[in-house]
């Protein structure tokens, strides 16, 4: 979108947020942590209703993390 009509280029933004405005910087959209939290429910309430079982005589590989905390 916006191309020089001369040369056909995109024009180069000063900043990298210029034209992000709901997205990054400062002003970001306000609704962007409830939006995050409403997909999270949804995606619980849906692992929720589903039933995961295990194939017989499938391998599984168990892997944990130690993390030292100060």
């Amino acid at each position: 979108w916006m191309r020089d009509p001369k040369t056909g280029l995109k024009p180069k933004l000063s900043h990298p947020f210029s034209y992000l405005p709901f997205a990054a910087g400062p002003r970001n959209c306000i609704g962007q942590n409830f939006a995050l939290l409403d997909a999270k429910i949804m995606l619980a309430m849906f692992v929720q209703r589903c039933n995961f079982e295990m194939v017989p005589g499938q391998k599984y590989n168990i892997r944990s993390h130690n993390y030292n905390a100060p």
